[in-house]
């Protein structure tokens, strides 16, 4: 049982014939939405460039502003529209089958909450210089505001208590470890699996009790072929004991 336990999980990338097909995403829908997110940056960031005054501070301010709009923008259309057709990236150890998150987005948020601090350290760096950046009640509020939301995220990133999401199955149940919380579901209480799309893919395990909602799109993973997996351990006890071999993918994808 220890070596189980102390024995690393074998990371690889697993290509399947071909991706099952996903739900039908409300392109409409999803292309609006993110016209109104970019209408939203841009006229933000044309304000910030607009009301920063001319100087080192203001170009700092005005900069850093911008790339949090654009980033955030970036984020929620990547974790939104991004597929991975027949492709599967697996950490498997004994009895055990991990699907980790995404790290470039994992990184683009890291590098999001960066600069939601550096923006505040920036403007109070200025208000105590008695540089002029825009209004100093707004600078001083903004800090006020951003700075103890975002300290003790970073805090809880360098102590390692905020992680890459990740869904893990094992023979026992499911688990969605987001951010810094986790949530487990036996198998024998998992009800149905849904693959929807509104816009963005969220993979739902329904229970008697509860309800848990997975954002595929930040796994690194195809998101239908995710679900399938999921079903398939939900009713085949024999592929949940083979969780962590070649075994648990045998028949996933459209050509298995």
């Amino acid at each position: 049982m220890d070596q189980q336990t102390t024995q690393p999980a074998r990371r690889r990338v697993v290509r399947l014939p071909a991706g099952l097909p996903g739900p039908r995403v409300p392109w409409g829908r999803a292309v609006g939405t993110h016209l109104l997110i970019a209408v939203a940056v841009v006229l933000a960031g044309a304000g910030v460039w607009t009301a920063a005054p001319t100087g080192a501070w203001g170009a700092a301010v005005a900069l850093e502003a911008t790339a949090l709009l654009l980033g955030g923008w970036a984020l929620v259309l990547l974790g939104s529209t991004l597929t991975r057709s027949g492709r599967l990236l697996v950490e498997e150890s004994p009895g055990r089958l991990g699907l980790p998150g995404s790290r470039p987005l994992g990184g683009l948020l890291l590098g999001l909450l960066v600069l939601s601090l550096l923006l505040p350290v920036t403007l109070l760096g200025a208000r105590i210089l008695g540089e002029p950046v825009g209004s100093s009640t707004f600078a001083l509020v903004l800090a006020v505001l951003l700075l103890p939301l975002g300290l003790p995220v970073l805090v809880r990133v360098l102590a390692g208590r905020i992680h890459l999401p990740a869904l893990v199955l094992d023979e026992a149940g499911v688990t969605w470890r987001g951010w810094s919380s986790e949530t487990r579901l036996p198998w024998a209480d998992l009800a149905r699996v849904d693959l929807v799309a509104d816009p963005g893919r969220r993979l739902v395990l329904r229970a008697s009790a509860e309800e848990v909602s997975v954002p595929v799109g930040f796994l690194a993973s195809d998101a239908a072929l995710l679900a399938a997996l999921v079903e398939a351990c939900r009713t085949d006890r024999g592929r949940r004991a083979a969780l962590g071999t070649d075994a648990a993918l045998h028949g996933l994808g459209a050509g298995g």
